[in-house]
Parts: structure tokens; sequence; C-alpha cells
């Protein structure tokens, strides 16, 4: 592995593990009353991962609007 495909992996390790470990804190040892309530509170902590640069979070985002896309232009049109 070389010097920069270490860097890269550790970055993306270093950030899935915050992003995580930010989730499990923020949204799952809370007691929201609702599903709404812990979707919107996942959404909020990634979103502000994204804003800080976390590349996990980015990642998640990136799936999440290519996913809707998918779900907008059904399966054959998107590929």
């Amino acid at each position: 592995m070389t010097s920069s495909a270490s860097q890269r992996f550790l970055l993306h390790a270093t950030d899935t593990y915050k992003l995580s470990s930010l989730l499990f804190r923020n949204v799952l040892l809370t007691k929201p009353i609702s599903l709404p309530s812990y979707r919107e509170k996942s959404r909020q902590v990634i979103l502000d991962q994204s804003r800080s640069s976390n590349v996990a979070a980015i990642r998640l985002l990136e799936w999440h609007r290519e996913l809707n896309l998918m779900r907008y232009h059904g399966m054959p049109e998107y590929l």
C-alpha cells in the first residue's frame, strides 16, 4: 500500500468511526418518540459532519442522492 493510499484509508476509517460514534450517541442513545424523529436527528448529524469535511458523511449524502435519482427516474432509465 502506498503512502497516499494508506493515508486515504486512515482518513476514511477515522471519519467513519467518528460519524458512527456521533450517530450512536446523538441518535440511538436518545429517546425520540417516532421514526421521523430518528430520521431527522440522523440527517442533521450527517449534514453537520459533511460541512466539517467528514468524507464518510459526504459519501453517504452522495449515495442518498444517487438512490433518489434511481427512484425518480426508475432503474432502467437511470442505468
